[in-house]
């Protein structure tokens, strides 16, 4: 989704990129580390946190050593 020019990305569309199924995927929202907001009734997380928060924890770097 796209507000105002940022992307969002919801808990489905974290689940599909990270491969995991809903409860993996839910667990990653309540983590008090994983930049989660709340938008409405949904919890998203905006594209740039998430490309922060990967490259903190070296995330990006290991997948893209598999590819």
């Amino acid at each position: 989704k796209k507000l105002n020019n940022v992307v969002l990305f919801s808990r489905e569309d974290i689940c599909n990129l990270f491969g995991v199924g809903a409860n993996n995927g839910q667990a990653l929202f309540y983590n008090d580390e994983f930049p989660a907001i709340k938008v409405g009734r949904e919890w998203c997380v905006e594209e740039n946190a998430l490309i922060q928060y990967l490259q903190e924890r070296h995330i990006l770097s290991e997948l893209r050593a598999k590819n």
